[in-house]
């Protein structure tokens, strides 16, 4: 029984790992596609190769068992609070000025 807490527990922070993945990609293509000169290359770029990596770890995590896609998808969706705040956080401190300034 305790391994299976343990696993539940390694997949769902395989989860959050997978929304820190994804919206940090969302956020770092969203300050460079606005500056970039084909914009549309990065958004539906990074939208497809997010997606794909983001599904395929998931099946690859959770197979065909629906508790483990459950809980990784809560680790998912409980990461998106987390890097939006962080997010906030670097706009704050001008962390994504310099990020913006690599592209000029």
């Amino acid at each position: 029984m305790i391994e299976n807490g343990m696993t539940y527990i390694f997949i769902a922070i395989a989860g959050i790992l997978l929304g820190v993945f994804f919206y940090g990609g969302l956020y770092f293509t969203t300050i460079r596609g606005l500056s970039a000169k084909h914009p549309v290359l990065w958004f539906i770029g990074s939208a497809f190769i997010r997606t794909t990596i983001t599904l395929s770890v998931l099946y690859l995590i959770a197979g065909s068992d629906w508790k483990k896609m459950v809980i990784c998808l809560i680790g998912f969706v409980a990461s998106r609070p987390m890097m939006m705040k962080l997010t906030k956080e670097f706009r704050i401190s001008g962390i994504h000025n310099l990020l913006k300034n690599e592209t000029e």
